[in-house]
């Protein structure tokens, strides 16, 4: 099991890793990205594994400025941590299809949660151990749905560009090269023909989710 959660909002001032990166691009998503893409071996070889990603409903105001992923130019602590949380949500339809059934992947919202983050959602929050259920919920509950974006214990509509397949495309490519990994074989979902009847099954599963539907505990 890997439960990608660790975030962190980026300064007033945008501010660069040792890599050369947008910090919070890098934290919030970039990293987790290389940890898991490293660990699926691992994971494929263990029955039942599962990733799960701590994604953000802010995902849906985020943006992807492909020329400018590391927000050279415009920049704001909350546009990045979107766009981070957007990313993060894509990489988890595209992973779905990777692993094909070897892996459950999980995109979840917990809440607006009173950790450091609080800042970005403007407003108070509910205790950690609150924010907690829903991750562990996704974590270890019964057959969640496999690609499914969850907000709380339900089923969500993710931003649109979840379910796109050329953008989520594109984004695996530009992360492949970003963190130093060769080209390879991509997902069933992010063929370039994104017609309905070219999407693949996981891309399916996720536009029929109901947001009635709820994680089994």
């Amino acid at each position: 099991m890997l439960i990608n959660n660790a975030a962190m909002v980026g300064a007033a001032h945008r501010a660069e890793s040792v890599d050369g990166n947008e910090l919070s691009w890098q934290v919030n998503y970039l990293a987790p990205y290389l940890l898991t893409r490293s660990l699926l071996p691992a994971l494929r070889n263990k029955d039942g594994a599962r990733v799960v990603n701590v994604s953000s409903c802010l995902h849906r105001m985020g943006n992807l400025p492909c020329s400018d992923l590391n927000r050279t130019g415009r920049y704001a602590p909350v546009t990045a941590y979107a766009q981070a949380k957007l990313a993060l949500t894509m990489f988890g339809v595209a992973l779905a299809d990777w692993s094909g059934a070897e892996v459950t992947v999980v995109n979840v919202h917990p809440g607006v949660v009173a950790t450091r983050l609080l800042s970005v959602y403007g407003r108070t929050g509910v205790p950690v151990i609150d924010g907690m259920q829903a991750v562990l919920r996704a974590a270890t509950g019964e057959a969640p749905v496999n690609c499914a974006y969850y907000e709380g214990c339900m089923t969500a509509i993710p931003a649109p560009l979840v379910t796109d397949a050329a953008a989520v495309q594109r984004l695996w490519r530009l992360s492949e090269r970003a963190v130093g990994l060769n080209a390879t074989q991509r997902p069933a979902s992010v063929t370039t023909d994104t017609s309905p009847l070219a999407m693949s099954p996981v891309l399916r599963v996720l536009l029929r989710c109901s947001p009635s539907d709820e994680v089994d505990s």
